[in-house]
């Protein structure tokens, strides 16, 4: 049916954004400093595009859920 159909899609993209969500963190863990975290500055241009290339695939992923909802 369209219901389960739709159900499976959400729990898809949760799954999807979740992962996401926990890449991210774990990007970020990398570079902990005390209660802080180091300068951007710090960072490489690799550190960089990696972090940058997670938040674009959340971005989407997270712009796509209204649609999958149906809520457009």
């Amino acid at each position: 049916s369209d219901q389960q159909s739709i159900t499976e899609s959400v729990f898809e993209l949760v799954g999807t954004i979740t992962g996401l969500f926990d890449e991210l963190e774990g990007q970020l863990a990398e570079y902990e400093d005390g209660s802080g975290y180091v300068s951007y500055e710090e960072l490489t241009d690799e550190d960089r595009t990696a972090m940058s290339a997670t938040l674009g695939e959340l971005s989407e992923s997270l712009a796509t859920m209204a649609g999958v909802l149906g809520l457009e």
